[in-house]
């Protein structure tokens, strides 16, 4: 492998795919940078990788509709048809308080992993020394293009297909 720090037997191959794409992304660029991958799916993994290209390790957490799943399922009284992302949800931006619950339940599964992530971006910064703007997120996952308007900074981007791409990777080189 690329990294030999990094297995599929220790991190899966959704993940070792993805991570063999963003190593191809900066062998390409000829200078790797932080990074934080974040895979948005049933679960939210999230990937650290420093200034080096090294993977420093990651988090798997509840992707933001299985924790919605859950506290609609634990709440006896909580209405059973929220979505993510409905019309009503993407109508009210984060710089706003949701004023009904449907949308405050919605906007809290939504604004939990943002303020997740934003969190492992500063932690990453100051582990590499850069600063917070300089920390790639790199979005993938079925949420990935839905979070990305959240965000408003251009080192925040989405690649849907990553893991395809690193699928790619990995079996043309014979790996």
């Amino acid at each position: 492998p690329s990294h030999p720090c990094v297995s599929p037997t220790q991190i899966g191959a959704d993940r070792f795919a993805a991570l063999e794409a963003v190593y191809y992304l900066q062998r390409e660029a000829a200078k790797p940078w932080p990074m934080i991958l974040v895979s948005l799916g049933t679960a939210t993994t999230v990937d650290h990788i420093d200034n080096h290209g090294h993977h420093l390790g990651g988090y798997i957490v509840a992707g933001m509709n299985t924790a919605l799943e859950a506290l609609l399922a634990r709440g006896r009284l909580l209405p059973k048809s929220i979505k993510l992302f409905d019309e009503k949800t993407a109508s009210c931006p984060m710089s706003n308080w949701p004023t009904s619950s449907n949308a405050a339940i919605a906007g809290g599964c939504i604004a939990s992993t943002l303020g997740f992530l934003q969190s492992e971006r500063t932690r990453l910064a100051r582990h590499c020394n850069v600063s917070e703007g300089d920390v790639r997120v790199l979005l993938t996952g079925g949420f990935s293009e839905k979070l990305l308007p959240f965000w408003a900074d251009e080192n925040v981007v989405t690649n849907p297909s990553l893991t395809l791409i690193g699928a790619g990777v990995l079996a043309f080189n014979g790996r």
